[in-house]
């Protein structure tokens, strides 16, 4: 993350353990005595899966900053990645004006520092959608050919709406993933609500 936000929060390995401090001092002792394995489990790997959007691949940075722009050379959802970019920074009026601004004066240091701005913003924003893409490059994974299971129930598409809740209006979710009780096995269920305000 540091390579290309640097300066944002250090996403390392203490703000992760940090996370998941802060859940267990916001969880009574009772709740957290009563949650099943799995909650449990959803917790750990959400305190530690919720940022990994905000370590993008070099390739996605390279495409964003026009390094590789040959259009035979982008596969068809990368060509996607660059349009959804390119509207981004259409829509930053404002910063795009600031930027062109520089150019034209020679100020190219200014410009430069103003265009990764506008990246780690980007990259800020939707880092919490790329969270599935993820899990699902994980679940593709030969070595997870089973997938992310807990005894049968395939709980990845559930950790990965855990992981994006953080970043959405709480107002709004509505979603069969953020439910309170779904079924897990035929004496378990599990609250993924609980866990996404506990991520929060």
């Amino acid at each position: 993350i540091i390579r290309y936000m640097d300066e944002y929060t250090l996403h390392d390995e203490t703000h992760l353990y940090r996370v998941l401090s802060l859940m267990e001092k916001i969880i009574p002792d009772k709740t957290l005595n009563n949650l099943q394995a799995l909650e449990l489990s959803l917790l750990i790997l959400s305190a530690f899966f919720h940022d990994l959007g905000m370590s993008p691949k070099e390739r996605e940075i390279k495409i964003y900053k026009g390094l590789i722009d040959n259009e035979q050379e982008l596969s068809a959802e990368e060509k996607l990645l660059l349009e959804d970019f390119n509207i981004y920074c259409e829509t930053k009026i404002d910063l795009k004006q600031r930027i062109d601004n520089a150019y034209s004066k020679g100020n190219f240091g200014v410009a430069k520092m103003l265009e990764n701005y506008r990246l780690t913003e980007y990259i800020r924003i939707n880092h919490a959608t790329k969270i599935k893409e993820i899990i699902q490059e994980i679940e593709n994974n030969e070595k997870w050919s089973n997938g992310l299971k807990y005894n049968n129930f395939r709980f990845g598409r559930y950790l990965a709406k855990i992981c994006e809740s953080h970043n959405e209006n709480i107002l709004e979710i509505n979603n069969s993933l953020i439910k309170t009780s779904i079924p897990v096995s035929p004496n378990e269920y599990l609250n993924s609500v609980f866990i996404s305000i506990v991520l929060r």
